[in-house]
C-alpha cells in the first residue's frame, strides 16, 4: 500500500527540483518565469498539505505512524496535539520545509518584481530549501509501525507549555530569513548602488533578527517555566548556537555598508552559517549528553554535516578567496560608536562560539563563569558606549545622571539586603544610560539628540537592551538559595511579601511565585516531607521583570524598524 504522506513529499520535492531548474536554466524567458511560479506554488502547496497530513494523524491518535506513537496520546490538549509537530525531529524538518519553501517563493517574485538578473540568487536559496526537503524525507515523518498501539507514548510534560508551542516555527522562520539573507549576499553586487537592493538585504537581515530574537525570548520563557531550575538561559550548547547568528544579525542591522567584496558577502552569509552549525549540534546526537535541547541520536548526522560544509565552502570560496589588497576598506581615519560596537558584538559572538566548541574538541567543559563574565564585559561596554553617544546630554546632566544612579543602587540594594562592592559598582554602572534616556524622554526640551540613531523603534530597543541586562544581573547577582520547612494549616512567609501554604505548592514540578520585588522559585526537597509538613528548596529572582520588560521592548523595537 502506498504511503500517502511519504508519497506527497517526494512528488513535492521533484516538482521544487524542476522548478528550481527552469528558473535557473530559463530565467531570461518569459514562458519560463510562469512555468516556475506555477512549479514552485505546487511544490509549495503539496508540501504544506504533507505537513497538515500529519497534523491530522495527531488530531485523530492514528498510531499506525511512529512518530504520532512517539510524540502524542489520548489525554493530550489539541493545542498540544497539533505543536507535537515540531516536538520531534521529523516533524520539525518538515515544518521547517514548509516555511522555507513559502519565504523562497515569496523571495523569487520579490526578484521577478524587480526585474534582477542575478540567477546566483535563486540558484543558492534552492539548493538550501532542495537540502532541507531531502532531509526532512530522509527523516521518515511518515514511517509506518509494524503493528497498532492502543495508545500513544504521549509528548514530553516539559513540552505542554504555550511558550514551547511558539518557540520553534519562531527559530524556522528566522532560520530561513537567514537563508535569504545568505542567499542575497553571495548573489549580490557589493558595490550596491539600487535602493531597493540595499532595502531588501536590510528587510531580510531585521527579519531574521526579528523571529529569532522572539524565538530565543520565548525559549526564555518557557525554560523559566518549564524546567525547574529557575532560570532562563544556562549557556547550553544549543542556546549558544542560537544566540550566535542573533548577534552576527545585530552586526548587521547596526553597521554600515561595507565595501570590502568578502567583508561584505561574510557578513550576510555568516548567520545562516551559525544557524545550520547550530542544526548541525542540535540534530546530529553529537550532544545527546550534554545537552538538554539535543536529539539523542540521529540519523542525518551525515547529511548534515554535508549540508554544513557546504555553506563554510561557500564563504570560503565566494567571500574570501575574492580578497585583495586593493578591495580592503582601509580608510581608519574615522572611527564611529557604531563600528566600535560592531567590533564587540563579533568578538562577544566569537567568545561563545568558542566556548561551545571548546568542549567538542578538547572533552573539557568551560563553565559557566567564562561565558558569564564575557556577557557582563560585553554588558559594560554597552553601557558605556550608549553613554559616549549620547555625550551631549551626558555632559549636561551629568551630576543629575550620577547621582540618580546612585540613589536608585543604594534603594535596590537595602531592599535586596546586598552589600557586595563589586556589584554595586557594575549595577551602578549599568544604570547610568538607563537614567540618562528617562532624564532625556521626559525633558520638555531635550537637547539629548541621537547622532546616529534617528528612529525613535531603535531608541526603544535599546532602552530594552538596558533593561534587560539589569533583569540578567540583578536576578543573578542579588539572587539568594535556601530551604524553607512549609506546614500545613498556616502560611510561611518567603519575603517580599509572599506567603504560601501546602495547598499552593505543586509537588510535581516547580512553582513560581511572583511579587513586584522578585520572583520565588519553590522545589520540594522530597526527603523529610509529610502530608502536614514539606521541605522544598527556594531561589529569589529579584528584579526578574526588567529581564522580560527588556525582551519584550526589544523585540517590539524589530518590529517598529521592519
Amino acid at each position: 500500500m502506498i504511503n500517502t504522506g511519504e508519497f506527497i513529499l517526494v512528488i513535492a520535492a521533484f516538482i521544487y527540483f524542476a522548478a528550481a531548474m527552469a528558473g535557473i536554466l530559463l530565467n531570461k524567458k518569459p514562458f519560463a518565469r510562469k512555468l516556475t511560479n506555477i512549479l514552485l506554488i505546487t511544490s509549495v502547496i503539496l508540501i504544506t498539505l504533507d505537513m497538515l497530513l500529519l497534523v491530522f494523524y495527531q488530531l485523530h491518535h492514528d498510531f499506525r505512524f511512529v512518530y504520532v506513537y512517539e510524540h502524542t496520546s489520548f489525554d493530550l490538549a489539541p493545542a498540544y496535539l497539533v505543536s507535537a509537530l515540531w516536538a520531534g525531529q521529523e516533524g520539525s524538518f518538515l515544518l521547517w520545509a514548509v516555511i522555507n519553501s513559502w519565504i523562497g517563493f515569496a523571495l523569487w517574485r520579490a526578484l521577478n518584481k524587480h526585474n534582477f538578473q542575478n540567477k546566483l540568487i535563486f540558484t543558492c536559496f534552492a539548493v538550501i530549501n532542495i537540502c532541507i526537503i531531502m532531509m526532512a524525507l530522509l527523516s521518515q515523518p511518515f514511517k509506518l509501525m509494524t503493528y497498532v498501539p492502543a495508545e500513544g507514548l504521549g509528548l514530553n510534560l516539559a513540552l505542554q507549555d504555550p511558550w514551547m508551542a511558539v518557540h520553534p516555527p519562531f527559530v524556522f522562520i528566522g532560520y530561513s530569513s537567514m537563508a535569504v539573507l545568505f542567499s542575497l549576499g553571495l548573489g549580490t553586487d557589493p558595490k550596491i548602488e539600487k535602493y531597493w537592493e540595499m532595502t531588501i538585504l536590510r528587510k531580510w537581515a531585521l527579519q531574521g533578527w526579528l523571529f529569532l530574537g522572539m524565538g530565543i525570548f520565548t525559549g526564555s520563557l518557557w525554560a523559566y517555566r518549564a524546567l525547574g531550575w529557575g532560570g532562563y538561559w544556562s549557556w547550553d550548547p544549543i542556546e549558544n548556537a542560537a544566540l550566535i547568528p542573533w548577534l552576527l544579525l545585530t552586526g548587521v542591522a547596526h553597521g554600515g555598508h561595507t565595501t570590502s567584496k568578502a567583508g561584505s558577502r561574510v557578513k550576510y552569509m555568516l548567520p545562516f552559517v551559525m544557524a545550520a552549525f547550530g542544526t548541525f549540534l542540535a540534530r546530529s546526537g553529537i550532544l545527546k549528553d550534554k545537552s538538554l535541547h539535543a536529539y539523542t541520536g540521529s540519523s542525518l548526522s551525515i547529511p548534515l554535516f554535508i549540508f554544513l560544509a557546504i555553506l563554510v565552502l561557500a564563504i570560503l570560496y565566494f567571500g574570501l578567496s575574492t580578497v585583495k589588497r586593493n578591495e580592503i576598506n582601509r580608510q581608519y581615519g574615522v572611527i564611529s560608536i557604531l563600528s566600535i560596537l560592531n567590533v564587540i558584538l563579533y568578538a562577544f559572538a566569537a567568545l561563545v562560539f568558542l566556548g561551545t566548541i571548546f568542549p567538542l574538541i578538547s572533552g573539557t567543559a568551560v563553565t559557566t563563569v567564562f561565558f558569564n563574565s564575557s556577557a557582563l564585559f560585553f554588558s559594560i561596554a554597552f553601557a558605556i558606549l550608549f553613554i559616549a553617544e549620547c555625550y551631549t546630554g551626558f555632559k549636561e546632566a551629568f551630576f543629575k545622571v550620577l547621582f540618580v544612579s546612585a540613589v536608585i543602587t543604594a534603594v535596590i540594594c537595602l531592599c535586596m539586603k546586598f552589600t557586595s562592592l563589586i556589584w554595586l559598582l557594575v549595577l551602578w554602572i549599568l544604570l547610568m544610560p538607563l537614567v540618562l534616556w528617562v532624564l532625556n524622554t521626559t525633558r520638555m526640551k531635550p537637547t539629548l539628540h541621537f547622532k546616529k540613531i534617528k528612529n525613535p523603534f531603535a531608541a526603544v530597543a535599546h532602552a530594552g537592551v538596558i533593561f534587560l541586562i539589569l533583569g540578567a544581573v540583578t536576578s543573578t547577582a542579588l539572587s539568594r538559595h535556601g530551604a524553607v520547612l512549609i506546614t500545613a494549616g498556616s502560611s510561611t512567609c518567603l519575603g517580599y511579601g509572599a506567603q504560601i501554604d501546602i495547598s499552593r505548592l505543586d509537588l510535581k514540578r516547580s512553582t513560581i511565585i511572583h511579587t513586584i520585588g522578585s520572583d520565588i522559585i519553590l522545589s520540594p526537597a522530597g526527603n523529610g516531607s509529610s502530608s502536614t509538613k514539606q521541605a522544598v528548596y527556594y531561589t529569589t529572582r529579584p528584579l526578574i521583570l526588567l529581564f522580560w520588560i527588556g525582551g519584550v521592548l526589544i523585540i517590539l523595537g524589530i518590529l517598529g524598524a521592519l
